[in-house]
């Protein structure tokens, strides 16, 4: 079995023979004889992939061709004329139903390859359809443990931590502000001549030993 391009097919072997013509330079361009009906077809690959630039040509007069898997039997091909054909020495034909009984069998197990193979595509399809299925589930799970009540319970306790966190910052900014101001406050005092002296949180300062303590 090979890969091919399914041109056309016609019982009217003059019509097909016209079509033939239109394709008979392409690769391995011919004409097979299945039962009652005449198949163009082009081509004969192990590779899908092969096909695909003499399947654009080909289009262009055939726009329903396709690449299918084909039996290649030369036994099947009446064009081109094969050697023995044009020498006078053409094989005997088998009888016509035996002949149409046999293209039938191969037409139908050629259909069964590519129904399989169609299958095995789906297969493919279904197992990625399986694997997002379990992505969801595990969102789903997600979901369900981050359910409303425990988000809002999150959020007030990261919202509690953020409130705690700027109070301990006012908090500290005032205290070193406080500081800051107090440190001043003696320096002022002291360089003008002041005596200072601290008593817990309170400053006090006189400008001689006969003067009374005053707070600042």
């Amino acid at each position: 079995m090979k890969f091919c391009i399914q041109v056309a097919a016609d019982r009217n072997f003059e019509r097909i023979q016209e079509y033939y013509n239109k394709v008979s330079s392409l690769t391995d361009a011919r004409v097979e004889k299945r039962g009652q009906v005449f198949l163009l077809r082009v081509g004969a690959s192990d590779k899908k992939s092969d096909l695909g630039d003499i399947l654009k040509k080909v289009k262009r007069d055939f726009k329903d061709a396709y690449i299918k898997k084909c039996e290649i039997d030369p036994s099947y091909v009446v064009l081109p004329a094969s050697t023995a054909e044009k020498d006078g020495d053409a094989p005997k034909e088998k009888p016509k139903d035996e002949e149409s009984r046999e293209g039938l069998v191969k037409e139908v197990a050629l259909q069964i390859d590519e129904v399989k193979a169609k299958l095995d595509d789906i297969s493919k399809k279904v197992d990625s359809l399986s694997t997002l299925n379990k992505n969801l589930d595990g969102l789903d799970v997600f979901f369900r443990i981050a359910n409303p009540s425990t988000l809002e319970k999150f959020l007030v306790s990261i919202g509690i931590l953020i409130g705690g966190l700027f109070l301990f910052t006012w908090i500290l900014i005032l205290w070193v502000y406080r500081k800051v101001a107090h440190s001043s406050r003696i320096v002022d005092l002291v360089s003008k001549g002041y005596e200072v002296k601290g008593e817990g949180e309170k400053i006090l300062y006189r400008k001689s030993a006969e003067e009374d303590w005053k707070e600042a």
